[in-house]
Order: structure tokens, then C-alpha cells, then sequence
């Protein structure tokens, strides 16, 4: 409700757009998770990507290696106990995994604007696992992510919207609500007013 046009906005842009780079930003609460499943869910997407579709929340994700296990496991790859470069391989197994629509969600659980600010401060195993994601030209990458900043690693083909998700419109607000207040009192009467 109240983000339609934003949802056909990146459908129009993930078709034609070979790799796209999506970044969904703005404040807390705002509706980045929902804009991004939206996409995801979307059975135009889901057919453009032959149901090659899969999420990955970063919220208890702490470092790079964890992003790069948190996407393996997504698409229920495994990796050998022995296996020492997890980032190599994670890199090979997206190249054969053909064309496939990814959305990192909260990523700044992982990413904080003050690392974007300064590189000293950002984990370097986190930085290449983005600019693999980053560079992979198979995958259609949407990422959400509380404040204004983007990782710069990543060549991004779309803010989504430029300047980030504003706040719904008041009818949107009201619509909004009432239909949650519907949906978790089913037999009440709630006043359209």
C-alpha cells in the first residue's frame, strides 16, 4: 500500500537490465524489507529469474565470511570443511548458478556509514564479499539498507528511489492501518472515518 509505483518502478528497471544493482535506503521502518520482497515475490521477477530467487537477512550476520556462508546457505549450496578460500568458491558457485535474483536485507548491520566514511574501518572480508556480489554479471542484486549512504563497491544501477523511501502519504498512512487493524480484528468493526 502507498509504494506501488516504487514496486513497478524496479520491475521495469530489473528486465531490461542486465545484472542490476538495486539499493533500497532510508530510515527505520520505512518499508525497504517490503519493497524488496515485493520484488522478490513478483511473478514477473520470479519468472524472469525462473524462481532463481532468494533473501538473505544480514540483521545476525556479524562480518564478510558470515555474508558469504548466509549466501551459500540461500542457495543451499554447501561448503567442504576443508575448503579454505569460502570467498573463491563462493565466486565460482555464482557463476554456475546462472542468472538468479538475490536481496541482502539490513545490510547495515553489516556495513556502517561511518566504514563507508572511513576504509580503515571497514571489514575487508565484507568489502570483497560485496564487490563479488558486486561483480558478478549473473546476478540481479537488491539491497536494503537503513540511512543514505551505499556501499561504493558495488556498481549500483539504481537508487530505488533516488534520495530514498519517504514517508507514505497521509491517505496511504490511514489506508494502511486500517487494513492491519482489519487483518488482526477480523470480527471488529473498524470505523472508516
Amino acid at each position: 500500500m502507498g509504494r506501488d509505483d516504487l514496486i513497478l518502478e524496479g520491475i521495469a528497471h530489473i528486465h531490461p537490465t542486465p545484472a542490476a544493482k538495486i539499493a533500497i535506503i532510508g530510515p527505520d521502518g520505512i518499508g525497504k524489507t517490503s519493497l524488496a520482497l515485493s520484488l522478490l515475490h513478483d511473478p514477473k521477477v520470479k519468472a524472469h529469474f525462473a524462481e532463481a530467487c532468494y533473501f538473505v537477512s544480514c540483521e545476525a550476520l556479524c562480518t564478510g565470511t558470515d555474508l558469504v556462508r548466509g549466501v551459500l546457505e540461500a542457495l543451499r549450496i554447501s561448503v567442504h570443511p576443508e575448503e579454505k578460500d569460502t570467498f573463491g568458491f563462493l565466486y565460482q558457485q555464482l557463476l554456475k548458478a546462472g542468472n538468479l535474483f538475490l536481496v541482502l536485507d539490513n545490510l547495515e548491520t553489516l556495513w556502517s556509514e561511518d566504514a563507508d566514511a572511513d576504509a580503515t574501518g571497514v571489514d575487508e572480508d565484507l568489502q570483497r564479499a560485496l564487490e563479488i556480489l558486486g561483480s558478478v554479471y549473473t546476478i540481479t542484486l537488491v539491497v536494503t539498507r537503513s540511512g543514505a549512504v551505499v556501499p561504493a563497491c558495488i556498481p549500483w544501477t539504481m537508487l530505488l528511489p533516488e534520495g530514498g523511501i519517504p514517508p507514505l502519504a497521509p491517505h496511504d498512512t490511514i489506508a494502511l492501518l486500517q487494513h492491519n487493524l482489519r487483518q488482526s480484528f477480523p470480527t471488529e468493526s473498524i470505523d472508516d472515518e
